[in-house]
């Protein structure tokens, strides 16, 4: 009951359990005559008390169970909470009351000191809310809490229990949570801010985020709203402190109400406790039948009747029968021949249904007899003709494991045991001039769990800095690589027999071709005897990885023997890249130093190389010359100027706006000069230029400056802008950030700043650092077809277990690998992936060796992979220059402690966190709101339709995306028939299926999204749109599967079918995005803790901005809506006319 309570008064999703409760002011329009249902806020004086209830100030009814807080209030105490009625012929009911602890209550004092606890939320670790009392921390699970609201952190709680309260609150004691005080006032919407979090103030003193509104649009500045707040201290993006949060914010207009979501099933009948509301029959009428059509094939009819009876003793009229919130219109109701019905006598509505989308659906029909109004519920769930393709498998025969995990035991095993060597896939080479440390994994890390962890290393529980930054940085790589080996140990498998390949025994495992287990060449396998104890075991390499088999070699002589005995097999793979990342973490500080890795001042260097700009390329005014020296400290805020070539002393300024002599300009310019009456000197800031049209840069004839011409003629001036100052690089060596939102040309950006260093800097040597191989081939290509770069200073370096075949062919002239890795480290430009890079350090290269590195899509890398090129820079004169996304998905790991711990964080990410690389609208308003010196954000977008970027722009990049792509690419597939609103480039179509697990798969998948995806398919294809130019995004693995599964029984072309992830840095013309989940009945549960794949808002940024044209998603739209993100692109969809099957969602 208090859970149906808390769901329908603060706009959570109700149980699944529950029935809804329908309220008239959801159903019809403001303007149409109907019941008046108010609700009010109240306080007052108890004025009597009985086992039944009480009265509050005369007009106001209690019953006990709406009273919270663990006692019943008694006379004369004050008390408030909230009421409603349902007209002004009958009394206030209180929905929720409690006593009035304006003096943090009097209860709380009649508890013993140990039973009761005041303090403030410090965090909340996974479903653990920690609780901050003075110098103590109380640990209580959500399980063991009776709380009326959620808590998050700032909150200010009282706990009390009947028991005194520990530290660490264990199963089966249960505490009472309770704000410290509470605060229900009217007041104004007086700002919404559309930054990361998006919040809003009520009367500038009450913060709320978009989990507590319950408005039917966003909230607007002026909007008049009805709060219930708690204390709370709240800091907001802008500087502002606030000591109220908004739990919940309401509208006061009734045009602006929204109900809470509805369940995702059709609901069952009301229940009686909600009699005199819109499902009772009323005044002697009843109404029967069955309103729930259960399971219809798609295109599949039928109808049921709806009985009339009348027993008031007179005749009703039967106004009118009508449906509301009608799913699609698959609904439809033809009332009786003859409208009145007389007293004893029976009427029968028809109601019709024809199924047309797939998934639950229900709609509200209306029996209007003017006086009064009954409701009933229709229901139906529409599957696919061809559902059963996709039923559950039986569970997989895989062997059970009583434990998955890689213990000390098991570890100590394997040690004790001979294992007898394989044949390596790999030659070791000849000479090494810094061997590999082993950096071997600390038993005693495979037995803990997170709360072991956290007491036997408090560095995972403190700020990254220099001082913890090795020992935290190895500790989650070695985290990371525990989960590693548990997941790994999912897929040993038991009675293995080997085939013969040729020279290799060859070994099928189930799952390889979903890399299930994830193997490549390199990795080992080992064989056991399955009933011998002998300790023995047979060490095997994979040599070749085919589609579901591996290709081994294990020692000569069992290669020769085997004739098809039985062995348990068990995987390993190679340490060689974890080792890497723990020796660049070891040296990172050395070479690089704390002055780089944390960086609070940026100090102007002069350039690193001189140039003019060739005639007619720009007029950004970009110092070449005469340079300066600027700092800008975090301590003062302010920018220390030098001084001036005339030895006149430059005032500090801290803004922008008021330039005084030596304050930074109102232009794209990196350090620009300013006289002593506040006049520009042009010739001072101004980028020199130059006529000419040679390809390759030159000097001038009089001063021996060289020119720069671009060699990519479309950049826009974000991008040159970006060239520029990587190639004065003038705050080096502090790595300069190129910020590129999706479709912003970020790697053509890159790309063109290495070919002007490469050309401009003829001493320097290009360290090229991705994070996968295609990543690392796409610069390759890009860099052959410039033209400028010689065949003979360019090197593809790949690791051994990478064909050349594998490799474009165009890419291929240029591949070395570690057979000839020192030819390639003295080429000019060498690319590759950070993994393959580290193989570099074997030579023994001084650090310096690479005067610039270039690390392309450095948000997908964790900072130990970052580490790892950026070590074989100088660190008094290198650059780094890192391009990437920080609201786009972070790097991949396994273990979800490695990753709430930081390792997921890139370097770029906690770079753009720092303030010496944020955004400042007043200091560089004219810079793109960033310090010139490190950070460019680009802004233009070549990629998608502009109604595609409405929503992640306004979320995600301050609403500063522009769209550039044409017109007719833009519009390419925005007038397709099946569109409901033709030219629009977005449809949303609402399913509400259900989210399945097999047996052998912890994975969800929809059937019914599944289904509706591939008819999408079908209609595309249809539409003659190119297969090439569609992907499917799913975020399951298990749904992913399903989908290629249908795609070939119904004969359909390959289209890529993948993850978030795979599509991460790529784009299509058409995507199609099935999200898969469509429970609510964890849904409370993930909107608090933020689990789930809805509470990924890099996740559903990368989603949603790889469409080119058309942009088709598939879900549970009220499921989506309770989430902050979801929700706008929910409503962006439904207010444009762009939604199906949506009807009531808003």
């Amino acid at each position: 009951m208090l859970s149906t309570l808390r769901a329908w008064l603060w706009g959570a999703p109700a149980p699944e359990s529950a029935a809804p409760r329908p309220e008239l002011h959801q159903f019809f329009p403001a303007d149409e005559p109907r019941p008046t249902d108010a609700r009010r806020w109240f306080e007052g004086s108890v004025l009597s008390v009985s086992p039944e209830g009480g009265t509050v100030s005369g007009d106001v009814w209690f019953e006990p169970a709406a009273v919270r807080g663990p006692r019943q209030p008694e006379v004369g105490e004050r008390v408030r909470g909230e009421a409603r009625r349902r007209d002004e012929e009958h009394a206030w009911l209180a929905i929720h009351v409690e006593v009035c602890d304006d003096d943090w209550g009097t209860a709380a004092e009649e508890a013993p000191a140990e039973n009761r606890v005041v303090g403030q939320v410090r965090r909340f670790e996974g479903d653990v809310l920690v609780l901050a009392d003075r110098e103590d921390e109380y640990r209580l699970r959500q399980a063991d809490a009776e709380v009326d609201f959620l808590p998050a952190e700032g909150d200010w709680l009282e706990l009390e229990s009947d028991d005194p309260i520990p530290r660490e609150v264990t199963g089966g004691q249960k505490v009472r949570v309770r704000p410290l005080r509470r605060w229900e006032v009217d007041g104004e919407v007086t700002l919404v801010a559309h930054e990361q979090p998006m919040f809003g103030l009520v009367d500038n003193q009450i913060y709320f985020l978009p989990s507590a509104w319950s408005l039917a649009r966003l909230p607007r500045r002026g909007d008049r709203v009805r709060c219930s707040a708690v204390e709370s201290s709240q800091s907001t993006p802008r500087g502002l402190t606030l000591n109220w949060r908004a739990v919940r914010v309401a509208a006061l207009e009734a045009r602006a109400w929204l109900r809470p979501p509805p369940a995702a099933a059709p609901p069952p009948a009301a229940s009686a406790s909600f009699s005199a509301d819109l499902l009772d029959d009323k005044q002697g009428v009843s109404v029967t039948g069955d309103g729930e059509f259960g399971q219809l094939k798609c295109g599949e009819q039928r109808r049921t009747t709806l009985v009339v009876r009348n027993a008031s003793g007179a005749p009703v009229t039967l106004a009118a029968a009508r449906l509301l919130s009608n799913a699609g219109g698959q609904f439809s109701v033809t009332p009786p021949d003859c409208a009145e019905i007389p007293a004893g006598g029976s009427a029968a509505v028809t109601v019709e249904c024809r199924a047309e989308l797939l998934g639950a659906a229900r709609a509200l029909c209306l029996l209007d007899f003017g006086a009064f109004r009954i409701g009933r519920w229709l229901g139906v769930i529409v599957e696919d003709p061809s559902a059963a393709l996709l039923s559950a498998p039986a569970p997989s025969r895989r062997r059970a494991r009583a434990a998955v995990g890689y213990d000390s035991d098991a570890l100590d095993a394997r040690q004790s045991c001979v294992v007898v060597p394989g044949q390596p896939a790999f030659k070791p080479a000849p000479f090494v001039s810094a061997r590999l440390p082993p950096y071997p994994l600390p038993t005693r890390l495979l037995s803990m769990d997170g709360d072991r962890l956290l007491a036997n290393y408090p560095c995972l529980a403190s700020e990254l800095g220099p001082d913890n930054y090795k020992q935290r940085l190895t500790l989650l790589l070695f985290i990371e690589e525990v989960e590693m080996l548990r997941q790994i140990r999912q897929f040993d498998m038991d009675g293995v027999v080997l085939g013969r390949a040729g020279e290799f025994l060859q070994l099928a495992v189930p799952g390889l071709a979903e890399s299930r287990p994830s193997l490549v060449v390199g990795d080992k396998v080992l064989l056991s005897h399955p009933y011998e104890e002998s300790g023995l075991k047979y060490e095997g390499y994979v040599h070749q990885v085919r589609h579901s088999a591996l290709n081994i070699m294990f020692h000569p002589d069992f290669q020769q023997s085997y004739t098809g005995k039985e062995y348990n097999a068990s995987f390993e793979f190679s340490r060689s890249q974890l080792r890497q990342l723990h020796r660049a973490v070891e040296t990172a500080l050395a070479r690089l130093g704390a002055g780089v890795l944390f960086p609070t001042t940026a100090t102007a260097r002069l350039p690193q190389v001189n140039f003019v700009e060739e005639a007619g390329w720009s007029s950004e005014r970009s110092v070449c010359s005469h340079t300066k020296r600027v700092s800008f400290d975090l301590d003062t805020d302010s920018q220390k100027m030098p001084p001036s070539p005339t030895g006149e002393e430059g005032a500090a300024s801290g803004t922008a706006s008021a330039p005084v002599e030596d304050t930074p300009s109102q232009s794209d310019s990196d350090v620009s000069f300013v006289s002593a009456d506040g006049s520009v000197d042009e010739s001072l800031s101004r980028t020199p230029s130059a006529g000419g049209s040679a390809r390759r840069p030159r000097r001038t004839e009089k001063t021996g400056v060289r020119v720069l011409r671009f060699f990519n003629r479309g950049l826009n001036e974000r991008q040159k802008s970006a060239v520029r100052r990587v190639l004065k690089g003038m705050a080096r060596p502090l790595p300069y950030i190129i910020y590129g939102p999706p479709g912003t040309g970020k790697t053509v950006t890159m790309v063109e700043c290495i070919l002007q260093t490469y050309t401009m800097c003829p001493d320097s040597r290009l360290l090229v650092a991705t994070p996968s191989n295609s990543a690392a081939d796409l610069i390759t290509e890009r860099l052959h077809a410039s033209g400028a770069v010689h065949r003979a200073a360019l090197a593809r370096l790949t690791s051994f277990n990478r064909s050349e075949d594998s490799c474009p062919e165009v890419v291929q002239p240029y591949v070395m690998s570690g057979d000839s890795l020192e030819a390639a480290a003295r080429r000019r430009i060498v690319v590759g992936t950070a993994a393959t890079l580290g193989n570099l350090y074997r030579l023994g290269l001084r650090q310096g060796h690479f005067t610039h590195v270039f690390v392309d899509e450095a948000g997908h890398m964790t900072e130990p992979e970052t580490l790892v090129p950026l070590g074989l820079v100088s660190a008094l004169d290198g650059q780094a220059v890192l391009a990437g996304d920080p609201r786009q998905l972070g790097p991949v790991l396994q273990s979800r402690y490695a990753a709430a711990w930081g390792l997921q964080t890139s370097m770029l990410e906690r770079l753009s966190l720092r303030q010496l690389y944020g955004r400042d609208t007043e200091k560089f308003a004219d810079h793109g709101c960033y310090n010139p010196l490190l950070v460019t954000k680009l802004v233009n977008n070549y990629r998608s339709h502009r109604e595609l970027l409405t929503v992640p722009s306004r979320l995600f990049y301050d609403s500063e995306l522009v769209p550039c792509v044409d017109a007719e690419t833009a519009n390419k597939w925005c007038r397709l028939p099946f569109l409901p609103r033709p030219g629009f480039p977005m449809l949303f179509h609402g399913v509400r299926g259900e989210n399945i697990q097999e047996g052998d798969s912890p994975s969800w998948f929809n059937p019914t999204e599944a289904f509706q995806v591939i008819r999408y398919l079908q209609k595309l294809g249809s539409a003659g749109v190119d297969w090439d130019e569609v992907g499917v995004i799913s975020p399951y693995r298990k749904q992913t599967e399903k989908i290629r599964e249908l795609m070939t029984t119904f004969g359909l072309p390959t289209v890529k079918v993948g993850s978030v992830e795979e599509f991460q840095g790529q784009e299509r013309e058409v995507i199609v995005l099935t999200t898969v989940r469509s429970s609510s009945v964890t849904l409370q549960h993930d909107v608090i803790y933020r689990l789930g794949f809805m509470q990924s808002p890099r996740r559903f940024n990368v989603a949603i901005t790889r469409a080119k044209c058309l942009l088709i998603v598939i879900g549970n739209p009220e499921l989506l809506a309770a989430d902050e993100h979801w929700r706008h692109l929910v409503v962006h969809a439904v207010t444009n006319g762009a939604a199906i099957g949506c009807e009531g969602v808003l």
